[in-house]
């Protein structure tokens, strides 16, 4: 065989190998990250998963530990508009939940002294 089919022989077989290790080294890429993906999603999952079955422990104390009392209602109270300083009939619950109110609400903010009570 002459030298010049020999030397073309042997460029072609580089180059065969050049581009199969290319091509693993491209496989090898692709399952190092679909490995890497697959993981984090298990991981993902495993978590949601343990969240969603695990009971929270609960927080504080008992409302009767608390010295907490029941809750209180209270009948509404029509909630007419009024004038300051007009006298209306006392509220029924302290502070009040319903009731005659002045048209326009306090600033909102902090006060050097307290607001006049309706």
């Amino acid at each position: 065989m002459s030298r010049k089919l020999a030397e073309k022989r042997d460029r072609r077989e580089a180059q065969r190998r050049r581009q199969e290790e290319e091509r693993r080294a491209v496989r090898r890429r692709n399952l190092i990250t679909t490995g890497i993906a697959v993981v984090v999603l298990a991981g993902a999952v495993a978590l949601i998963i343990s969240e969603r079955t695990s009971e929270s422990a609960p927080v504080g104390v008992a409302a009767s530990e608390a010295s907490c009392e029941p809750v209180q209602t209270y009948k509404p109270q029509k909630g007419t508009h009024i004038d300051e300083g007009v006298h209306h009939p006392p509220y029924n619950s302290d502070p009040p939940t319903s009731g005659p109110h002045y048209v326009v609400p306090a600033e909102p903010g902090f006060y050097p002294a307290p607001l006049r009570p309706e």
